[in-house]
């Protein structure tokens, strides 16, 4: 199914209606939990992976009280990049709230 998804362009569908919903925390773990399916595949290309990239960056930045989201995005960037992914923005002071970084070590997984 991750060639599929990437071959029908349902990748570039899937952003955009999340951009479209972008308020709501449901949509966006859905959308995070699907992401990650999709990224253990392989099947995304850098323009892809630059592009949500920038989608969880918004996500944290908006979302920052749910927890649960915060865990599903957290879990397809680590998907996605592996763990540095994670590691790096912690080790840099970008997740600086206490409750990011919790979630952020807990998503962790080796």
């Amino acid at each position: 199914y991750r060639i599929i998804f990437s071959n029908f362009q349902a990748y570039q569908w899937l952003l955009q209606v999340l951009a479209l919903h972008m308020e709501s925390p449901s949509t966006q773990t859905v959308g995070c939990k699907i992401i990650s399916a999709v990224a253990e595949g392989g099947c995304l290309s850098e323009a892809h992976i630059s592009k949500t990239t920038e989608y969880f960056q918004t996500i944290i930045e908006k979302h920052q009280q749910e927890e649960e989201l915060l865990s599903w995005a957290l879990w397809a960037v680590q998907k996605m990049n592996g763990v540095a992914a994670i590691v790096q923005p912690i080790l840099a002071g970008r997740l600086q709230s206490p409750r990011i970084l919790r979630t952020a070590m807990t998503s962790i997984r080796c």
